[in-house]
């Protein structure tokens, strides 16, 4: 019957338009228009910050048409958030705005094709989408590069977590002797300001030292001892600007990288004290023979102990750290979107994690 046909298939394109109408919009302005509460996608308002890019943005699994798949309307909640982001910090250019109105124009021409389509899966509509998904996300990459610099970013990131292995954990070592011979009720008062003046001054030893800007003192507990002291306090990246929305959930990942490498530190530091302990024990003139057997011991289980972190911080440093790093500074030149350079870095953490043992606790 055709004019029955006719009837439902004029039912069907004036239901599924308000769809593809909030689709469009979320597509092409990376806002969600639902005044009826019934789109796919949802934003996430209560969210304060943490982890923007994979939660600012949620996919309601039960409100997903059947004419799409799980991995088909994550693809539009991409789409969307990468236009988000161009629109929130970038000015488009000439030449995006032509490419986004000839999408524009094929998109409307398929959505009428695709409504009268009763068969999910692939078909022409999802291939544009995927389309759009591409320049949407390489332009987003260009504009990090560009505008944020993305690479210069990375770098800091990589010069926090090995804070504790150079100059910074030398001169707070140097510091700390001092505050040793000193007795301080609350020494976590005294080392706030002595870490702030060790960074200023490393600071002005960098030509490119922005980075110091970004690293802040927490402290951990307000009654620390001398004992305690690696305890007490712990330096946190704060991640800033556009690139906060994208990797703000990686900040917890890095800073249990600093603790691990700064405790690994705080053990080699006490191994060069029981070092000069023992030297100063050997020249003591009136110590019995049982005595020096004893020192001999300690100092055969020093040395044993001082190789092994000497062989273990080459293994964490060059084996684990800087090979993977040096790795995804290798794939950083061959990724051509924002979601390549995201696996590439997350490949990086967790490889870092897995090398360090810290995988079975902690998760990328």
């Amino acid at each position: 019957n055709q004019k029955l046909s006719a009837t439902f298939k004029t039912f069907i394109y004036g239901a599924s338009k308000p769809l593809y109408a909030m689709i469009k919009y979320w597509i092409f302005k990376g806002l969600i228009n639902d005044p009826k509460d019934e789109f796919f996608i949802y934003e996430n308002k209560e969210l304060y910050g943490r982890n923007r890019w994979h939660s600012q943005f949620i996919l309601r699994k039960e409100l997903i048409p059947n004419k799409f798949t799980i991995d088909q309307a994550n693809l539009i909640v991409d789409i969307g958030k990468c236009v988000y982001f161009l629109k929130q910090y970038w000015t488009e250019n000439k030449e995006y705005k032509n490419e986004i109105s000839d999408l524009k124009q094929t998109f409307d021409r398929l959505v009428d094709e695709e409504i009268h389509s009763s068969t999910p899966g692939e078909n022409p509509l999802i291939s544009e989408l995927r389309k759009i998904h591409v320049i949407n996300t390489q332009y987003v990459l260009k504009v990090l590069k560009k505008d944020y610099n993305l690479l210069h970013f990375f770098t800091n990131l990589h010069h926090y977590i090995l804070l504790g292995q150079g100059d910074f954990a030398r001169r707070f070592m140097e510091a700390m002797q001092q505050l040793e011979e000193q007795k301080y009720d609350r020494l976590d008062v005294v080392v706030d300001p002595l870490l702030r003046n060790i960074l200023h001054r490393m600071a002005e030893g960098h030509k490119k030292s922005d980075w110091f800007n970004n690293i802040h003192i927490h402290i951990n507990n307000s009654n620390t001892s001398e004992e305690t002291i690696f305890e007490a306090f712990s330096l946190r990246y704060s991640i800033k600007g556009p690139l906060k929305m994208i990797f703000q959930a990686y900040e917890k990942d890095y800073h249990l990288l600093f603790i691990f490498l700064w405790r690994k530190t705080h053990i080699q530091y006490k191994l060069s004290s029981i070092a000069r302990d023992l030297y100063y024990l050997k020249k003591y003139e009136d110590c019995k023979s049982g005595f020096n057997s004893i020192t001999k011991e300690l100092y055969f289980l020093k040395y044993q102990l001082t190789n092994f972190m000497f062989h273990l911080e080459y293994y964490i440093v060059h084996e684990v750290i800087e090979k993977e790093w040096y790795y995804f500074l290798y794939s950083f030149k061959y990724c051509t979107s924002i979601d390549d350079v995201i696996k590439a870095h997350e490949r990086m953490l967790s490889r870092i994690f897995m090398g360090t043992l810290m995988d079975t606790q902690y998760k990328v």
